[in-house]
């Protein structure tokens, strides 16, 4: 199972970065033909969070290790 651990600098928050990088991994995991993504943030990181939730991803429940889970699922052109 690929794991990934990204993150933006204090100094470059409000940018825009984050989103740059969510857009960069989305289009990369559908280039690779997967369905979907799942992540994990620290349940203080309520930046990430409403990010992640304005990209379409949808709040699972909590990670074993107490952080928040996280998924996006992409749309499919099976009929």
């Amino acid at each position: 199972v690929p794991f990934l651990g990204i993150g933006i600098d204090h100094a470059y928050a409000g940018c825009g970065l984050g989103a740059q990088l969510m857009e960069f991994i989305h289009a990369y995991a559908r280039e690779q033909g997967m369905g979907g993504i799942v992540l994990n943030v620290h349940y203080a990181n309520t930046h990430a969070q409403a990010l992640y939730m304005k990209m379409g991803y949808f709040q699972l429940g909590h990670s074993l290790q107490g952080q928040m889970m996280f998924m996006k699922r992409f749309p499919t052109d099976e009929k």
